[in-house]
């Protein structure tokens, strides 16, 4: 497997899914101590081969390894701080629409001119676009830092 794979959406999803989904979530939240070192244990035990398969594409030398995780890690934090750009702008702009939504709705109910149903069907298909983006934008994220710190580690080495 190559670096690049490791950038795909089916690989971020696969890790993901085992790692950082709601079930998991809710697991460590409610556990008790025991539960919880055998989440640990299998999170680290899966975290070590995950680890050791991103070793494995960047290069099979040491050297060229910790150079190739050094350049991976400079390419792909330019990346994360775009995708936050992108993911607090439509966080903006849900925000901005959903005060404008609202505003259109009473004007049209005060003054009886406008349908209030359209607007505010329209204000919410709207936001439930930029809510995609974002949604989209931090998950990228937040794969990207995971690799990222993956690849320090590696380059630590």
């Amino acid at each position: 497997m190559s670096i690049e794979k490791f950038l795909t959406r089916k690989a971020a999803k696969s890790y993901s899914n085992k790692n950082h989904g709601i079930c998991r979530v809710l697991l460590e939240y409610f556990s008790n101590e025991k539960k919880l070192r055998a989440l640990f244990d299998q999170e680290i035990e899966r975290t070590k081969e995950f680890r050791a398969e991103l070793q494995k594409s960047l290069s099979p030398e040491l050297e060229n390894r910790k150079r190739y995780a050094e350049y991976w890690t400079h390419f792909l934090k330019p990346r994360i701080a775009v995708l936050k750009f992108w993911s607090t702008l439509c966080t903006a702009f849900m925000a901005v629409y959903a005060l404008g939504g609202s505003l259109f709705t009473l004007a049209g109910v005060a003054t009886g001119v406008a349908a209030p149903a359209t607007i505010i069907l329209s204000f919410l298909l709207i936001s439930i676009v930029f809510l995609l983006v974002k949604y989209l934008a931090d998950k990228r994220a937040f794969w990207y830092e995971y690799l990222v710190a993956n690849l320090d580690a590696i380059a630590k080495l």
